[in-house]
């Protein structure tokens, strides 16, 4: 139950970070700054709960929401090259669960 928790934790934590670097880009710097230390926060709680072996390859779903993001908040195209490196991404880490 605790990996589970702290799987859970290190998606939360990587969301936070991927939000954060895009509102630090805004005008929205306390918003930024304030995910980011919901990221440290999530990510220490994370590691106390699981092994860092575990967590890791779970960070990498970070790639995953960027490209979301950059498509849903910035309207970039996504082309299948990307969507297939992200996929790839997405299925070494089920490769490595």
């Amino acid at each position: 139950m605790g990996t589970v928790l702290a799987i859970f934790l290190t998606l939360v934590a990587v969301s936070a970070q991927t939000l954060a670097n895009y509102a630090l880009r805004d005008e929205r710097f306390v918003l930024g700054v304030t995910l980011l230390a919901c990221h440290f926060g999530l990510w220490c709680l994370a590691l106390r709960l699981a092994p860092l072996t575990v967590l890791i390859p779970w960070t990498a779903l970070s790639h995953v929401l960027n490209a979301l993001l950059a498509r849903e908040l910035l309207q970039e195209k996504i082309g299948r090259r990307r969507w297939a490196g992200t996929l790839l991404i997405a299925s070494g880490i089920v490769l490595c669960n």
